[in-house]
């Protein structure tokens, strides 16, 4: 029913204005929200804002939380994280998405070797993609909810 009369309200606006402004118009109808996790343990503090300039490069509209620091559980991490959360819309999928955000931690200096020695360069994650949790596991963790709360301060 909805893309039913989206299309005769793209086609109103088209016939009365152009197609330049429903071009706008129906881009606007599809922007998605996506929240993503950012973290490193390694020179956290400098690698985090390098990634949220390459971030807000890209994105330009993305907001951040501050940055909290978190003590490893047991196991492989030996250095404590520093994390953050960002949130921005965007149209495009999330493939898209996951794509960019792998190819900054790549620029940053992030190889499949570091995590297997406990070393977290750059971690970016996408754990929302508008409803749909993409990571439940990390998305349920202590810090997401706690940095969450920081958005809806602001």
């Amino acid at each position: 029913m909805f893309k039913e009369q989206r299309y005769y309200i793209l086609r109103f606006i088209q016939s009365f204005i152009g197609k330049c402004v429903v071009h706008l118009y129906f881009k606007s109808l599809i922007m998605h929200e996506i929240l993503l996790s950012i973290g490193s343990n390694i020179y956290a503090k400098a690698n985090i804002d390098k990634a949220k300039r390459m971030l807000h490069h890209i994105f330009p509209e993305i907001n951040f939380t501050p940055t909290i620091i978190n003590m490893p559980g047991e196991g492989l991490y030996p250095y404590p994280f520093r994390n953050a959360l960002a949130m921005f819309q965007s149209d495009l999928t999330s493939k898209e998405i996951i794509e960019k955000v792998k190819r900054i931690e790549s620029a940053l200096g992030r190889t499949p070797q570091d995590k297997e020695i406990g070393k977290v360069v750059i971690d970016i994650d996408v754990l929302k993609y508008d409803d749909e949790i993409l990571r439940p596991s990390d998305y349920e963790r202590n810090y997401v909810q706690y940095l969450m709360n920081k958005f809806e301060s602001a």
